[in-house]
């Protein structure tokens, strides 16, 4: 639609505007202004502002229930949104929204996607304890091959979780399995306790990767 156009600064919708195709403001780079700053879609699709890189925030999808992969991907000053109605983040919908502070979401809240919030550094750890603090059922994928990764990569504020881990998927035998996947808090430099409330059957490569030192991980046993 109009990915790519690199010297655009202003959109004003119609009120009634219903519905963004996938990548229609991707890599729009000094895109700063989107009027009206509430906006009625019920769904944003895949990478639609990806790259937009000038992009503050500001704004609201009080109708939006879900999100595509690379929503706001890269959208490097992007500070605040609300998006109460949304249930379903896909993979790297915040990746690299480095200066996100204030993101309204559901209480609902039933899946996460892989690198759905890596590299948002800004956001506080009441968030993510507030966020997981309810029945999340998928983590990443979905795939047990592919695993669960890096969800929470560089979430430089996450502090400390008490988390009923969910069951993510079954393996070849069709067993439930619970996987802390690749890279899942990585980076995550605060990072000092987690409680798993449910067991946990595998912790894959850099999952933990450069937590606080001195970290404390507690695991219900399996």
């Amino acid at each position: 639609c109009f990915a790519g156009c690199s010297n655009l600064t202003k959109v004003e919708l119609s009120s009634e505007f219903a519905s963004f195709a996938d990548r229609s403001f991707m890599n729009c780079a000094r895109l700063v202004d989107f009027y009206p700053t509430t906006i009625l879609v019920k769904k944003i699709n895949i990478s639609c502002f990806s790259g937009c890189a000038s992009l503050k925030g500001g704004f609201s999808f009080t109708d939006c229930t879900s999100l595509g992969d690379g929503t706001f991907s890269g959208c490097e000053l992007l500070d605040n949104i609300s998006l109460p109605k949304v249930t379903s983040i896909s993979a790297s919908s915040f990746s690299g929204c480095a200066n996100l502070k204030t993101l309204e979401i559901s209480d609902d809240v039933s899946l996460l996607g892989t690198a759905a919030f890596s590299g948002c550094s800004s956001l506080s750890g009441d968030f993510f304890r507030k966020m997981l603090d309810e029945d999340i059922t998928q983590l990443g994928n979905g795939s047990y091959n592919s695993g669960y990764k890096n969800v929470f990569t560089g979430c430089a504020l996450l502090d400390r979780l008490e988390w009923n881990f969910p069951k993510m998927s079954v393996d070849a035998n069709g067993n439930d399995v619970n996987i802390v996947g690749s890279g899942l808090f990585q980076n995550c430099t605060k990072l000092s306790r987690v409680d798993f409330k449910t067991p946990v059957k595998e912790i894959r490569s850099s999952a933990f990767a450069e937590i606080a030192p001195g970290a404390e991980l507690y695991m219900q046993p399996n």
